[in-house]
């Protein structure tokens, strides 16, 4: 009926894994946004523009230069839909059994990095627009407001 208590030193080691992971996730968060706005900024893109770009997929001229210009500014909105089309072919490929393991771990791993990367561009997004179009020039007062609204919504 009782499960017996795990030892202190498993609670450790969760504690610590669980520290690493984050400082992982944040590792990988900051360096695709850094290198996505130094990316933008080599090829003379303005912030707003990019931001545009990073959440509806505008295909501007001076952005189709490169391959991999397409790939860097690849929208959170696009991305997020083709994952959420393929997350069903993708758990029957799981589910099956004609596929060895490594096949499903590497689709599995190719779908988490796609994810994580339209999410991540998905955020940088929404953060340079509103700084772009929420109260422009009015840091000081832009600060509060989101902590505000958060109450209302709520009840919505």
């Amino acid at each position: 009926m009782f499960q017996k208590a795990a030892p202190i030193w498993r609670h450790c080691v969760d504690v610590l894994a669980s520290l690493a992971v984050e400082a992982f996730v944040i590792l990988v968060w900051h360096g695709v946004w850094m290198f996505t706005d130094h990316y933008v900024e080599e090829i003379g893109m303005d912030t707003v523009t990019s931001a545009w770009i990073s959440l509806v997929r505008i295909i501007l001229p001076q952005a189709t230069v490169k391959l991999l210009s397409l790939l860097i500014q690849a929208t959170g909105a696009l991305i997020s839909l083709i994952l959420l089309l393929l997350q069903f072919p993708l758990n029957d490929l799981y589910l099956s059994g004609q596929y060895s393991m490594a096949a499903k771990m590497s689709a599995n791993a190719v779908f988490a990095v796609c994810g994580g990367f339209g999410g991540i561009q998905s955020f940088r997004a929404v953060w340079y627009l509103l700084d772009a179009y929420f109260l422009p020039g009015t840091r000081l007062k832009s600060f509060p407001c989101p902590q505000l609204s958060l109450p209302f919504l709520r009840y919505l």
